[in-house]
């Protein structure tokens, strides 16, 4: 008998977390109400300012490797300068490709933030 009603007990434990992650409702911590779709759009602003964040680390290190590159310039060699151009370019391009994806291709040029 005992057995029975813990099981019960977890199959409606099991159904309510169900419930609270299917439908978005409110879920309770502490004494503030959060619901799931904030704490998801909470998570991914905080990844994009991350990912700026990392972008302008490596923005800053394609100026230092622009500035070594003209130092030590070898014209007409393939050099490994170039090989470090190529790979900044490929990085920039990648970030660019990410955000007309996420945002959309529409909102990205047309959207709110178009003249900033």
């Amino acid at each position: 008998v005992r057995t029975s009603t813990l099981l019960k007990q977890k199959h409606r434990r099991l159904l309510r977390l169900q419930r609270l992650f299917e439908k978005e409702e409110v879920m309770s911590l502490g004494t503030s109400s959060i619901s799931i779709q904030a704490v998801k759009e909470a998570r991914k602003s905080f990844r994009l300012a991350a990912l700026d964040a990392a972008m302008v680390f490596i923005l800053l290190a394609n100026v230092i490797f622009i500035g070594l590159s003209m130092d030590n310039d070898e014209r007409g060699k393939w050099s490994v300068w170039k090989l470090f151009d190529l790979a900044f370019s490929a990085i920039f391009f990648g970030d660019l490709v990410f955000h007309m994806h996420l945002h959309g291709f529409s909102t990205f040029f047309l959207g709110p933030d178009r003249t900033a």
